[in-house]
């Protein structure tokens, strides 16, 4: 890898599991950008305009704007349209199977569109970095075919944090209902999703994540969400380890309850937007979740479970 590769920083998951916090907390260090999910940002973000943490618009945000200015110059031309669709063929997980099989063959034997998307995406991060002057961004896309993506593009230096939480939390999260409320980070109505769907894609998705890991051979952990949120100094030591970086002094502040500065991240959880940001464990779903709904999720991903730590009880 170059020395002079652009190093990224890639959260990858279940939606629910804590990214968007996480994200940020790494943010705050003074050698890091926390960018969001960098995914959305060309369509929900710059063709939509949704909310930067900033509270500009994307599409209006002055950071996201010279980014794209300076991402269009590298690639000699401005066409949001055209990464769009790349990004849907190569970076979208496909329902139940997150890395479908064209990604994989693309390891091997590169097509003309992958290399256009290669291209295109590695001069959006370095446009990210050239403008914030970090010299490490951090992506909470979570998507494990980006990050089989990313893994596969010459001149990106790319770890991985493959982060968990809880099935049941994440199961109960997804269970409730959002109506659209775009000042609060929704910018579109969400239904509540079934325990069997939710868990189904815990399974699925956590398991993308150790194909990812293993076939990549890129650095990588693994970071369970309550244990970041519980003890964040041990685990911000884990990762500058992973980075070379020395974050124990961010571990630190956030150990004595630090405010987080959410800067520029443009999608994921509307926590961004809520003003500021410190680590606090949500475990309703231990008082509110019924006990049939955490039946299910033990039947059907409870060995995946186990494994990564939780118990039953």
């Amino acid at each position: 890898m170059a020395d002079d590769a652009v190093r990224i920083v890639y959260l990858l998951g279940m939606a629910r599991s804590g990214s968007t916090v996480l994200d940020i907390a790494l943010g705050n260090h003074p050698e890091m950008l926390a960018v969001g999910e960098l995914e959305n940002l060309p369509g929900a973000g710059w063709s939509k305009g949704e909310l930067c943490a900033c509270g500009s618009p994307g599409d209006r945000c002055a950071f996201w704007s010279e980014v794209r200015r300076a991402w269009s110059a590298r690639l000699g031309r401005d066409d949001v349209a055209g990464y769009l669709a790349l990004q849907e063929r190569f970076t979208r997980p496909r329902r139940f199977r997150p890395v479908p099989a064209h990604l994989r063959r693309e390891a091997h034997a590169p097509s003309e569109a992958f290399r256009s998307f290669a291209d295109a995406t590695r001069a959006l991060y370095e446009a990210i970095a050239d403008i914030s002057g970090r010299r490490i961004i951090v992506d909470s896309s979570k998507y494990p075919p980006r990050a089989y993506a990313l893994a596969l593009i010459r001149g990106l230096d790319v770890r991985f944090v493959h982060l968990v939480r809880d099935g049941r939390a994440v199961a109960w999260s997804l269970a409730k209902a959002y109506r659209k409320d775009v000042a609060a980070g929704i910018p579109t109505d969400m239904a509540p999703i079934s325990t069997l769907w939710s868990s189904r894609s815990w399974l699925s998705i956590n398991r993308a994540c150790e194909d990812v890991l293993r076939e990549s051979g890129a650095p990588s952990l693994r970071l369970r969400y309550e244990d970041f949120v519980q003890t964040p100094r041990a685990m911000l030591v884990g990762i500058g380890t992973l980075l070379d970086l020395d974050l124990s002094a961010l571990g630190d502040r956030l150990e004595r309850g630090a405010v987080l500065d959410a800067g520029h991240v443009i999608a994921g959880n509307r926590v961004r937007l809520e003003g500021p940001v410190r680590l606090a464990l949500d475990e309703s779903w231990r008082r509110e979740m019924p006990l049939a709904r955490r039946g299910l999720f033990w039947l059907l991903a409870g060995r995946l479970a186990r494994r990564y730590g939780y118990a039953w009880a």
